[in-house]
């Protein structure tokens, strides 16, 4: 099966989320909700960020989330943006995450602040730019995540097609060594 090359194509959660935007889209573990025209709107946002800190598609982001809304918001603004998305499992090590920061060559990288003393260590030992570190929670070294809620600009930018370049790069296969999707 073919990635549809036409954008007016695409379905999914984008137009979904423009049909009915006061649907439910995620109700975390306190119970509090987001729309689907709120998750569609934050996302939307992270990709114009990605787009301002010169993120192209084919370029990488990468996260260390725990189940929280923000995972969604990364993930639908990588997937917006052609950008290969690598999700870091949350159980991993400090040098098992380096490990896939690095292999992965994110441009980005997210985490969250509970995560804090094991995805410090990774990154300054992958010596990942504290530029492109973002927290969700705050931790020393990182901006914060609402950076990246808060873009320059506020036009939408068009969608990329998907393809080749929006695709995950990681699979945990065993959690010692973590195997390599596509390179």
């Amino acid at each position: 099966m073919t990635a549809p090359q036409d954008p007016e194509e695409i379905t999914g959660f984008w137009r979904w989320a423009e049909a009915q935007p006061d649907r439910i889209a995620i109700v975390d573990s306190s119970g509090r909700t987001t729309t689907a025209g709120d998750l569609l709107d934050r996302s939307r946002r992270i990709a114009r960020s990605f787009h301002e800190l010169g993120l192209r598609p084919g370029d990488g982001v990468a996260v260390v989330l725990p189940n929280v809304p923000g995972f969604l918001e990364v993930l639908l603004a990588a997937l917006e943006r052609g950008l290969h998305f690598t999700a870091v499992s949350t159980h991993l090590a400090a040098p098992e995450i380096e490990y896939v920061v690095v292999d992965s060559e994110a441009a980005v990288l997210v985490v969250d602040a509970s995560l804090g003393h094991v995805a410090t260590r990774a990154v300054e030992a992958a010596e990942f730019p504290a530029d492109r570190r973002f927290a969700i929670g705050e931790l020393n070294g990182f901006r914060a995540y609402e950076d990246l809620l808060d873009p320059r600009g506020d036009d939408v930018l068009p969608r990329s097609p998907g393809g080749p370049h929006s695709r995950a790069k990681h699979s945990l296969g065993k959690l010692t060594s973590p195997q390599p999707v596509i390179k």
